[in-house]
């Protein structure tokens, strides 16, 4: 949720929950199904499993509006598949001429080579350094290194997870999630 977070600059208002146990023994739920509502008008279903059988890695972010739909999955973390209403679906892979500064910034090896989860976490680091150097330097950090995740976005996170429980315990319904604000 998270995630979903960022890429759309909303947060998760309230959700619904379905938590199960399919392995005996286990303390904790092995599949869960969260619905849930952001501050802009969007929704989001997550769906995360400890036994989805075939499904390794199996992260993935489908974002669907009134201009098209956009798919990236973890598997192939050098593609964005872009599907424009009534339109054919196309590729873009990272690193190729033409992608926003922003696309630019988070790529760090060249067209060919994978990247992914591992050099995200780089990206944050480097974010926070560009932050800390600017302060330290007195003078205003670049604009691009200002997207890195804050201690409220943590507590959002925290509160979800808190909320989702809370829907599951209650068979699903809906829960409010506590704003927090900086």
């Amino acid at each position: 949720m998270h995630l979903a977070s960022f890429i759309t600059g909303q947060h998760v208002e309230s959700l619904s929950a379905d938590f199960s146990s399919t392995i005996a023994g286990r303390e904790l739920e092995d599949d869960a199904l969260v619905a849930f509502r952001m501050s802009g008008g969007a929704v989001g279903r997550l769906w995360t499993s400890a036994i989805a059988v075939g499904r390794m890695h199996g992260l993935a972010v489908q974002i669907f509006g009134e201009k098209g739909g956009l798919r990236w999955q973890q598997e192939q973390p050098n593609q964005l598949q872009w599907t424009p209403v009534g339109g054919a679906s196309s590729i873009i892979e990272r690193g190729v001429a033409g992608l926003s500064p922003e696309a630019d910034r988070a790529s760090r090896v060249t067209v060919g080579h994978a990247e992914g989860f591992f050099g995200a976490f780089g990206n944050i680091y480097a974010d926070i350094a560009e932050l800390l150097r600017a302060r330290r330097e007195r003078r205003q950090p670049s604009v691009l290194a200002c997207a890195y995740p804050t201690a409220e976005d943590g507590l959002r996170s925290i509160a979800a997870v808190h909320a989702a429980v809370a829907s599951a315990k209650a068979r699903g319904i809906w829960v409010n999630v506590p704003a927090f604000n900086a």
